[in-house]
């Protein structure tokens, strides 16, 4: 009955009327359970796990990767005397 309201049907075919009223009622009043299957929460830790190691290597791949460049060529300017862009 609950998947019949939550994917907004028409009409449910039921045997037991008032139960189907107790479960609008309840749908509308906002207590709607939500079950959450094994497989979902699998599905819900893989994602999270895939985002933690693509992130990571997309952050030492690009993040320290340039802080070291941006590092590099400041050093390289301290170091020749040169106080910024002279290319006016």
């Amino acid at each position: 009955m609950r998947w019949s309201i939550s994917k907004k049907l028409d009409g449910v075919i039921t045997d037991d009327p008032k139960r189907f009223l107790e479960v609008c009622d309840d749908w509308e009043q906002g207590r709607r359970k939500v079950d959450i299957t094994w497989s979902q929460w699998m599905g819900i830790l893989w994602i999270n796990f895939m985002v933690l190691i693509f992130g990571a290597i997309f952050w030492w791949k690009s993040g320290v990767t340039q802080k070291r460049k941006v590092n590099r060529v400041r050093e390289e300017m301290a170091f020749s005397g040169k106080q910024g862009r002279e290319d006016h």
